[in-house]
């Protein structure tokens, strides 16, 4: 098996670049980069890692304000670092087959093998846990497994499928493949730390493993020097995917065992970056993000991620990389678009246009998630903004409207949602609706993190009102869309029963709710199914739509085995209350998982590699379909950079 590793691989000459990502699970900013004293350590981070810090840091680039502003917990925060987007990624058991959650949008391992022409030993991914795992490749068509990273877990021992409980087992096993297969692109997780800080029996164990760390790094780096093949040519950046909390009493368990919400303390990550490349002695407090590692990385390589959010960490790179332009997302109706544009400013890298004109606030970190809805003559527009501040950073949704004697604020419907927030609206007798999953941390599960589930809400006397269902019993609920018909509201969304094998029980559910005197909702239904499931092997759905004819509702949705796609369709006559059974309207393996099919008046339509396709056929447009949406007339598309309006 060594003998053909060898064979297949294509060792780094010195005129090629390498780069190694080290990610130090879970470890906060205050025990690692920090010039503050600990509360638990009662030192400085620096003090924490003081080899790394003598060593390391004065021949880099040290940035200071780093953060994850996704999911602050494992398996979403490495989709972010890996994929340059913040996704939708359930922190959950992984398994084979369609139950192995993986990224939608292309993988850093992915661009630099197809990119850089590499064979599959070139980017390796490693970790002493298994949630990292489905990071090797996205399921982006056109990617998938053919330009997949190589994993490896590491086990505790060769007969074990255990993780191994300490991080000097990954710093072994990956100096073995720079010694044998000689990667270009490397990114190891060391588990320890997270581990210890949740289950570890007190503050020390967290603190021992932090300091477990700090000699192992500056000694990969001297192996690095020491070696033809790596010497003088090779990055090693030094990070996490997320840390801790710092809130409450310090002498508390909860001050620094979980992480998970917007608190600063789990927002904020490390990052040292050091190598040919990499400005030496820089010390920087430019607001950056995980989403602009992979972005960061490519530049390294010569290479891009066409389909990443985020920017390169240009303060940090002797030769400054181009920076992401134009539309990132697109909301229209008849008269208006919204629109999410980037800038050039780390600070401030998005905005929200209404036909043009800049409606986000001045002070938001970034401005996304658009959603608009029109009604005689009536826009109501909503989306979602983050300002940086010192105890937390979370995600507020914003509302507008505009009868056409002007722009009116809607204020906030709820003080926080998730990074992935995008509304359903409606408009209604009573006014403007809202419909969408209730789960600010993007990780909450009935039972254990509170209330978990669809939410309604509706503008009504200059203030919002709210239903949502008491008890809700489904794990992480995504993709909310309501309809309304003469008996009340039908919602759809995707949710996951109870299993270990990850999202593979994943199904549409639909529940059934109504304004009256008090708000009344049903418990949530699973959409039966079983006439279009494959006979053997996994599947899941995603991405519902629905759309209403008075009382005649239709619902569509992509099902997925682990490599094929279909776009399903299910109907009522009476207004959601009976089903016909599903029908595969097509089947195409170029659907994108990460935008949905939605319904062009009365005919479903889905993008494929084939362009925007209705069952009439399909438009062909001019690139990358990055999202799409349907104004009533016409397909308004986000193409590469900018709006593609050809279809009119």
């Amino acid at each position: 098996m060594l003998l053909t590793l060898l064979l297949a691989c294509r060792p780094a000459t010195k005129a090629e670049r390498n780069v190694i990502v080290v990610i130090v699970d879970g470890v906060r900013v205050d025990e690692s980069i920090s010039t503050e004293i600990s509360e638990l350590s009662g030192v400085t981070g620096r003090e924490m890692w003081p080899q790394v810090f003598s060593e390391l840091a004065p021949e880099g680039t040290l940035l200071t304000n780093v953060r994850n502003q996704g999911t602050t917990v494992t398996a979403p925060a490495h989709a972010a670092m890996f994929t340059g987007a913040r996704i939708a990624l359930g922190n959950m058991a992984v398994d084979e087959g369609v139950g192995l959650y993986r990224p939608e949008r292309p993988t850093l391992g992915e661009e630099v093998r197809r990119q850089l022409e590499l064979d599959p030993q070139g980017a390796v991914v490693m970790a002493n846990q298994s949630l990292i795992s489905p990071m090797t490749y996205s399921t982006m068509p056109g990617y998938g497994p053919d330009l997949g990273a190589t994993w490896f877990h590491v086990v505790s021992s060769p007969d074990s499928d255990r993780p191994a409980p300490q991080d000097a087992q990954v710093f072994s096993t990956l100096e073995k493949q720079l010694d044998t297969i000689q990667p270009r692109l490397v990114v190891a997780n060391l588990k320890a730390v997270d581990r210890t800080g949740h289950y570890g029996d007190t503050v020390d164990d967290y603190l021992v493993s932090i300091e477990k760390v700090d000699g192992p790094l500056v000694a990969l780096w001297e192996t690095l020097q020491a070696d033809p093949a790596y010497s003088d040519n090779t990055v090693l950046i030094i990070t996490s995917d997320h840390g801790r909390h710092r809130e409450g009493d310090p002498g508390a368990d909860e001050y620094w065992r979980n992480h998970g919400t917007s608190v600063e303390g789990d927002r904020q990550v490390p990052m040292l970056l050091v190598g040919p490349g990499i400005r030496a002695g820089v010390e920087d407090d430019t607001p950056y993000a995980l989403t602009d590692l992979a972005p960061t990385v490519a530049a390294l390589f010569n290479a891009e991620m066409p389909w990443a959010e985020g920017m390169a960490m240009n303060v940090a790179l002797t030769d400054e990389a181009p920076i992401r332009t134009g539309i990132a997302e697109v909301a229209a109706s008849r008269a208006t678009v919204l629109a999410v544009e980037y800038t050039d400013d780390a600070g401030a890298r998005s905005v929200v246009t209404w036909n043009g004109e800049v409606v986000s606030s001045t002070e938001a970190w970034a401005a996304e998630g658009v959603a608009v809805v029109e009604s005689e003559g009536v826009v109501y527009g909503c989306w979602r903004e983050l300002v940086q501040q010192d105890d937390a950073s979370p995600w507020v949704p914003w509302c507008a409207m505009d009868d056409g004697s002007g722009r009116v604020s809607l204020g906030s419907p709820v003080e926080e949602v998730n990074p992935h927030w995008v509304p359903d609206l409606r408009v209604t007798e009573s006014g403007l609706e809202l419909s969408f999953i209730d789960n600010p941390d993007d990780i909450a599960q009935p039972g254990v993190d509170g209330e978990v589930g669809p939410i309604w809400l509706r503008w009504r006397d200059e203030a919002w009102e709210t239903g949502r269902d008491g008890e809700p019993e489904l794990r992480y609920p995504t993709d909310a869309t309501t309809v309304t018909t003469s008996t009340g509201m039908v919602t759809a969304f995707v949710a996951s029963t109870y299993s270990n094998n990850s999202r593979g029980t994943r199904r549409v559910y639909l529940q059934r709710a109504r304004w009256g005197e008090t708000f009344e909702v049903t418990a949530p239904a699973e959409v039966d199914l079983s006439a279009i499931a494959p006979v053997t092997g996994e599947w899941r759905v995603e991405r519902p739509a629905l759309r209403v004819d008075e009382d005649h509702v239709e619902l569509l949705m992509i099902g997925m085995t682990e490599f094929d796609r279909v776009l399903l369709h299910v109907e009522s006559t009476d207004g959601g209350e009976t089903w016909s059974a599903a029908d595969v309207l097509v089947s195409d393996d170029t659907i994108p998982l990460h935008l949905g099919p939605l319904w062009a008046g009365d005919e479903p339509a889905w993008v494929s590699a084939s362009g925007l396709c209705t069952r009439g056929g399909c438009e062909a447009v001019s690139g990358p379909v990055k999202d799409w949406a349907w104004d009533g007339e016409d397909f308004v598309a986000v193409v590469g950079e900018g709006l593609d309006w050809s279809l009119r």
